[in-house]
């Protein structure tokens, strides 16, 4: 449940950059974020929610993805 939780946090943080819920669910599921070798949807199973918040942020504001 927690983990449902985290999932639809990213996914509206990420929304805006998606043209609709269902491309920001794609990318929550199959995008690797290089910085960290992994997708948002695995970061989370191993607990590091914050470490994808912190990512999303750092992109946000202009770094790459």
């Amino acid at each position: 449940m927690e983990h449902d939780l985290e999932m639809n946090s990213i996914i509206d943080k990420v929304l805006p950059w998606c043209l609709n819920r269902e491309e920001a669910e794609n990318w929550y599921y199959n995008a690797i974020i290089p910085s960290v070798g992994c997708t948002s949807h695995e970061m989370v199973k191993r607990g590091s929610y914050m470490v994808v918040l912190e990512e999303i942020e750092r992109i946000k504001d202009g770094g790459f993805a």
